[in-house]
């Protein structure tokens, strides 16, 4: 399934800005820019740094299941480096 124009999953996001999705995903719900469920808070959406791409799937006994999978723009990938790199400050003045 492709994604939208311009956007990236998570996990080529998390390569992008060098750090690992496991910890990528940690931290962006920590911040509360994901929710428990790894999809973004709408004002993150709004600000166009995260989209949802909606998917499908059939599940053999319950039939078609759908889901929602997080993925950054452009304007995102530059917005999360910035954020990460602020955290590693914080946490080197600590």
């Amino acid at each position: 399934m492709t994604g939208h124009v311009n956007t990236y999953p998570i996990q080529d996001a998390a390569k992008m800005i060098g750090i690992g999705p496991k910890k990528l995903f940690a931290f962006l719900r920590e911040q509360k820019v994901l929710d428990k469920s790894n999809l973004p808070y709408q004002r993150y959406i709004d600000q166009g740094y995260l989209k949802v791409q909606l998917g499908h799937w059939n599940h053999v006994t319950v039939g078609t299941r759908f889901y929602g999978r997080t993925e950054v723009t452009a304007n995102g990938i530059e917005w999360l480096s910035k954020l990460i790199e602020k955290q590693r400050q914080q946490n080197e003045h600590h």
